[in-house]
């Protein structure tokens, strides 16, 4: 039995019409701020805003992406009323703002933010880049980027705006990210070696992320706890510990 795509594995352009698919997270003028969960399929409370704080539009990322500070790739898009968490919508980029962001005692990490305009927006509906929302848009919504992160006592840093082709150029760079680090590993009965598959013989991917631990299971099979060094690209298995199938599912 074929298992359903998570959000995350979706395509991130629509075949039919090449739009841009976008996964949302947060809604525009929400406080709360949702995490999407691979693990679980669901969207978790992650942070609340204080009084006075919302999300300037609506807050998601591409599907079957992996930006450098190992999430999938944010996007912002813009859209005339809040969608919901777990609303799947497609848009044209308009660009992007290519920015770092640091933590206390890190280093600095790369941390694009998508500009994206919502495919059935009216407002907003003619805009072809970052150009044409007039300066307070893009002004305003640096302004909120910044503010966020000082209220987690992070810093956030843009690099430099970029239009259409930068931001292809910024998806396609997070789609091959992702596929580099994302493998379909089948697992066998306790005792038979561990094979690579592809996607279509029915396993479920794992994700290759640094420090990441992860469990899998193949259909009818047992689950393994996997992990990996991205740095070598080679996958380590555990031969030792071998859990049921039930326990267990990515």
């Amino acid at each position: 039995m074929a298992r359903s795509k998570l959000l995350l594995e979706l395509e991130p352009y629509d075949k039919k019409t090449g739009a841009l698919r976008v996964v949302i997270e947060t809604p525009k003028g929400s406080r709360n701020k949702y995490n999407y969960d691979p693990d679980s399929n669901t969207f978790e409370l992650a942070k609340v805003l204080p009084e006075g704080m919302n999300f300037p539009f609506d807050f998601g990322f591409v599907p079957s992406t992996l930006a450098a500070d190992g999430d999938p790739l944010d996007v912002l898009v813009l859209t005339d009323a809040p969608a919901v968490p777990g609303c799947t919508l497609k848009a044209r980029a308009l660009g992007a703002i290519e920015a770092r962001q640091k933590e206390k005692g890190s280093g600095w990490i790369r941390n694009d933010r998508l500009i994206a305009l919502a495919e059935n927006a009216r407002e907003h509906n003619s805009a072809c880049s970052l150009d044409d929302l007039g300066p307070h848009v893009l002004k305003d919504i640096k302004g909120f980027f910044a503010n966020y992160n000082r209220l987690f006592e992070k810093k956030f840093e843009c690099i430099k705006d970029v239009g259409p082709k930068g931001a292809a150029r910024l998806i396609e760079d997070a789609q091959k990210l992702f596929q580099k680090n994302t493998s379909v590993v089948a697992m066998p009965s306790p005792g038979v070696p561990a094979r690579t598959k592809t996607a279509a013989a029915g396993y479920l991917p794992i994700r290759r992320i640094s420090r990441v631990f992860r469990l899998a299971r193949p259909f009818g099979g047992h689950v393994q706890r996997i992990f990996s060094i991205p740095r070598t690209g080679q996958e380590h298995y555990s031969k030792h510990r071998v859990w049921p199938a039930r326990t267990a599912f990515f």
